[in-house]
């Protein structure tokens, strides 16, 4: 008896180890953004670092957010929308909560990496009037691809990963009628690769996999900030890295 009972003492010693290994491996592998196109327009560059840049809201539609697998299409209940609006482990009430969502964390996760970058940086709210000195930061989402959560989670290597585009532009408000953007870049973004769940028959790692791959769309949106901040500084101040 003695010798059974270690013996399942042990089984679950390594389900817990299999299970903290596997999620801290998909938490690692939080994919990537990459430039996909880039035009500088020399002619229109500024002089000198912009007193302030503005962030304004790069504008999503609820229809242009594409999602497959089971909860697809699903709405989660109202008490939870209401205690965990933005949490992975349950499913925003409407594609356009969603939608508005990604707006936010966008512009959040801009306004925070370019002042990381030692620039003074202000979220331009919508409607406000257009500010007439300072640069700036908009954009678009060209297309919102959420992928199949479950086929991440069980299968992974890239299966039914998720697909963020995005376009953005940087002008000068000084006299900016008529002007072209200083800078004008798209980029797009993936989850990452990590094995799924399948491949250890492990059916914690596999709930745990699909829990946090309820968050996979946020990476992308946090990954496109930060490589969108990163070209705006290493082109617009090509012989400073922190303004």
């Amino acid at each position: 008896m003695r010798y059974i009972i270690g013996w399942l003492m042990f089984g679950r010693r390594v389900e817990r180890t299999i299970f903290i290994i596997a999620l801290a491996m998909y938490l690692s592998a939080c994919g990537s953004a990459q430039v996909t196109s880039r035009t500088q327009n020399l002619v229109t560059l500024a002089n000198g670092t912009p007193g302030t840049v503005y962030v304004a809201d790069f504008p999503l539609q609820a229809t242009e957010i594409h999602s497959e697998g089971l909860g697809a299409n699903s709405d989660r209940r109202g008490l939870l929308g209401q205690v965990f609006p933005d949490s992975p482990f349950v499913i925003h009430t409407t594609r356009q909560d969603k939608a508005e969502h990604l707006v936010t964390l966008m512009n959040r996760s801009l306004t925070d990496d370019l002042t990381k970058h030692g620039l003074h940086v202000e979220p331009l709210e919508p409607g406000a009037p257009r500010p007439s000195s300072g640069w700036l930061v908009s954009g678009e989402f060209v297309s919102v691809d959420e992928g199949n959560r479950i086929r991440r989670s069980l299968l992974g290597f890239g299966a039914g990963q998720t697909d963020l585009e995005v376009r953005a532009y940087v002008t000068d408000l000084t006299n900016s009628a008529g002007k072209q953007p200083m800078l004008d870049v798209t980029t797009d973004a993936k989850s990452g690769k990590t094995p799924g769940a399948a491949l250890g028959f492990n059916p914690l790692v596999a709930a745990g996999g699909f829990v946090f791959a309820g968050s996979d769309s946020d990476k992308d949106v946090k990954n496109t900030a930060s490589k969108l901040s990163d070209e705006i500084v290493q082109r617009l101040f090509p012989n400073q890295k922190n303004p």
